[in-house]
């Protein structure tokens, strides 16, 4: 789990600053660059591992299944199981 703000210490910038500078180059704010590469790293691990939704959260920032079937709802439109058992690895 990383915040913006841990990011910009550590790049000793203040975070107002950080935040455009980031948005200027990456076109989207650091949160919104957090919440992506979050959601992308959970789709890869549904459909590429057997680990738990809870396991799977626990591994990409969110503290619990809750949270990240929240984020992952409102950035794909389907829950986290509904998108396993659509697009994950077929069981043998």
């Amino acid at each position: 789990d990383i915040q913006v703000s841990q990011i910009a210490d550590m790049m000793n910038l203040n975070r107002s600053y950080f935040c455009r500078v980031f948005k200027r180059q990456m076109g989207m704010s650091p949160q919104e660059y957090i919440v992506s590469y979050r959601l992308e790293q959970a789709e890869r691990l549904l459909t590429t591992t057997r680990l738990s939704q809870k396991e799977i959260a626990l591994r990409v920032g969110y503290p619990d299944v809750y949270a990240l079937s929240r984020m992952f709802q409102r950035r794909y439109g389907i829950a986290p199981g509904k998108f396993r058992n659509n697009y994950g690895q077929k069981k043998s």
